[in-house]
């Protein structure tokens, strides 16, 4: 709770900052609403029981998805630009084959756990309770 209220503050004083005196208040209030909303918003996605939210998380910490895709191209470019889209959304090419003229590209990407992007040492304190005050 400690650290909304400090995110609302750095909002509100950076919504604040070269506004007139007079129109400070009303951004600030605006900033504050929207913070509301998106607090909101939060605590709907926010799972019903976090331990067997967390278990789950965990049985998908070293899955792996894939996907097998064909490309047809006609130059390198346009190979690389189908590749590089599939990057943004982080897959990785880890097999190719030539089939009939068209390469077909295995790719694969972690499976989606929150808890994969907490470094351990964070992932210890949030299980031991360490840190809870924060």
């Amino acid at each position: 709770m400690l650290k909304l209220i400090q995110v609302s503050l750095l909002c509100i004083f950076i919504v604040s900052c070269g506004q007139s005196f007079d129109e400070a208040p009303k951004q600030a209030d605006q900033a504050l609403e929207e913070l509301k909303n998106y607090y909101e918003e939060a605590k709907k996605m926010a799972p019903e029981d976090p331990v067997d939210w967390a278990k789950d998380d965990i049985q998908r910490y070293g899955d792996w998805e894939y996907r097998v895709v064909s490309i047809d191209a006609s130059s390198n470019k346009e190979i690389e630009d189908q590749l590089n889209d599939y990057g943004k959304d982080r897959w990785e090419v880890f097999w190719v084959d030539d089939r009939d003229g068209a390469l077909q590209v295995l790719l694969k990407r972690p499976a989606k756990s929150y808890l994969r992007s907490m470094p351990f040492s964070e992932l210890g304190k949030a299980f031991s309770g360490d840190g809870a005050a924060e």
